[in-house]
């Protein structure tokens, strides 16, 4: 045989790979359960790629029902789902009541699911009185199948198409090797020249092909470059235009994301005890990281104090103004608690010295205390449970609970009637991923993600996370008509108890746990700032008073992750 018809052979091969959605047809997989409730639901079934819980290559199809008590059935076929690996269903409703989900099945029945009772749930939901009895928590909750599927599409074989594509295939690859292997010079340049020309052209073309149009990037937690022309509406021009092209193709050029994460993935590899990019760090030898941005060195100066004293001074003139106590919590960082599991490796931090600079200088002008519970957390930092994530800035549930003990000991010297959960308030469970945000799913924590590591190895801890058994007695509902960079939540708890607006960045998600079951009326105000460019937009509390006593608050409490925040509460002047 010919070398020629081998090479032919093996783009013949090549090209029926490439085209085996036309000749190897997957069936649609099948889905259906039962279900009984009341209410409206939305049901997304989801099949993972992968054999992990990330859940970010699905195939997925959604049902909406009506549940009036009876039981019903659910059924759906998801397309292009080859070779699952996990199984997922994620409910939203319009109510928190029990809801009841059974005989659960793939492929017709063929692969039977176990009682839900065997399923991994997220934290928003418990089980009810019987095994596939789910009481929810929050408006939306997921089950999750934790063992890898045993089971695949049906498969479908079209002999025809085959034959074609081969017999075409065969003779193109011929033909193609043919002019290949008669390689003559014209004008100094040879075939196998223009060939290569035209790859390389190509591959210039690749990251052109799709240019993202995103705003934010999830992983980095950043805003993206945006476009800014040669020549504005105005007809100005920028003359910064090279360089700010070249930052808007930077972060939306296609395969971006591939690229970044295969580099870092790879640096990680080859690191011997530690491994860092431009956002994060992680010492190896322990799986604890940081960010590398937050560490902080030097004091305030006299312009920011001031700053901090007269919006700190502006909000107590409110909230004296409309009989509402106020109390600012600042959360203790991570790399003060935990400093010897990361030091030397990453710079001190000089957040400690910094924060208790604020909070003298605030006592002294205004009279106003700031909480800021360092102590308390470093005397329990070496118990069982760790306060913060190793993968993950954020305060755990455990954390969040001391914070929650510390700021209503200063509440409950105003309100002393208040309620106070202790731990006998709460069922646990563990888990080695991280959720800062009582509502929403687990994943490998920001810290992790902005270094694109997915070793399932490093994530090696698990974490003890809080469940209030009064869940049921409150409801929640979400302003989705609010501007982008901030939610608005509201809960309601039927207790005779003062109302809550709980403001102030992603610190304060955690706090929801505990602090929701203590008031009557909890209004949360989450403020975002991915820059430091945003933060009077942002973090402008003057925006928010008009949401601050229409929840007819009585208690305000701010609680951000750093002190120096509080400048931004109002800007001089307005």
């Amino acid at each position: 045989m010919r070398r020629r018809d081998i090479i032919s052979g093996v783009l013949t091969i090549i090209m029926l790979a490439l085209t085996c959605n036309h000749w190897l047809i997957f069936k649609p997989m099948p889905v259906s359960f039962l279900v009984k409730g009341n209410g409206d639901y939305t049901f997304t079934v989801q099949l993972n790629k992968k054999d992990n819980e990330d859940f970010k290559k699905v195939k997925q199809c959604v049902i909406k029902k009506h549940l009036n008590g009876n039981i019903q059935k659910c059924e759906c076929q998801i397309d292009r789902a080859r070779f699952p690996k996990r199984f997922r269903i994620v409910v939203k409703s319009s109510n928190l009541s029990p809801i009841e989900i059974k005989d659960i099945t793939l492929k017709n029945g063929k692969f039977k699911f176990p009682s839900v009772s065997e399923f991994k749930l997220a934290s928003c939901a418990t089980y009810g009185g019987g095994g596939d009895s789910l009481m929810p928590s929050a408006n939306t909750f997921s089950l999750t199948y934790p063992e890898k599927l045993k089971v695949r599409s049906g498969i479908k074989f079209e002999a025809l198409t085959f034959i074609i594509i081969a017999v075409l295939g065969y003779l193109l690859s011929y033909k193609l090797t043919s002019y290949l292997a008669d390689f003559k010079v014209v004008g100094n340049y040879s075939r196998i020249d223009i060939i290569f020309l035209i790859i390389c052209a190509l591959f210039l073309f690749l990251p052109m092909s799709h240019i993202s149009d995103a705003k934010l990037s999830d992983a980095e937690n950043r805003n993206l470059a945006v476009w800014k022309p040669f020549i504005n509406k105005k007809g100005q021009i920028n003359y910064n235009f090279g360089r700010d092209y070249d930052n808007w193709f930077s972060d939306r050029f296609n395969l971006r994301e591939y690229l970044v994460s295969f580099y870092n993935q790879f640096k990680y590899k080859i690191a011997f005890y530690y491994f860092e990019n431009k956002q994060g760090f992680i010492n190896k030898r322990n799986n604890w990281m940081s960010n590398t941005y937050w560490p902080s060195s030097g004091y305030y100066n006299n312009e920011e104090l001031e700053r901090i004293v007269y919006s700190i001074n502006r909000l107590k003139q409110f909230c004296l103004k409309n009989n509402i106590k106020f109390y600012i919590l600042i959360a203790p960082s991570k790399y003060d608690v935990y400093s010897a599991n990361l030091f030397p490796l990453v710079a001190k931090s000089n957040e400690y010295a910094r924060t208790m600079q604020v909070k003298e200088y605030v006592k002294n002008k205004i009279n106003v205390d700031i909480l800021y519970p360092i102590d308390e957390f470093k005397n329990a930092a070496n118990g069982k449970e760790l306060l913060f994530y190793k993968t993950d800035h954020h305060w755990t549930d455990e954390g969040a609970y001391l914070a929650y003990k510390c700021l209503m000991q200063y509440i409950k010297k105003d309100f002393p009637s208040i309620y106070v959960n202790d731990e006998s308030d709460f069922s646990y469970f563990y888990s080695p991923k991280v959720r800062v945000e009582p509502e929403r799913p687990f994943h490998n924590g920001f810290t992790a993600n902005v270094l694109h590591l997915k070793d399932e190895k490093i994530f090696d801890t698990e974490y003890k996370y809080y469940k209030n058994k009064e869940s049921e007695n409150v409801s929640l509902k979400i302003d989705s008509n609010y501007p982008a960079n901030y939610k608005l939540k509201h809960f309601k708890h039927d207790v005779a108890a003062p109302n809550l607006t709980l403001w102030g960045d992603s610190m304060g998600e955690n706090l929801l746990q505990s602090i929701v079951y203590s008031f009557k009326n909890t209004e949360r105000i989450y403020t975002w700032l991915p820059e430091i460019s945003l933060a009077f937009k942002n973090l402008n509390i003057e925006r928010f008073e008009k949401d601050i006593l229409n929840n007819n608050t009585n208690v305000l409490v701010l609680c951000l992750s750093s002190a120096i925040r509080l400048k931004f509460l109002y800007k001089e002047g307005n």
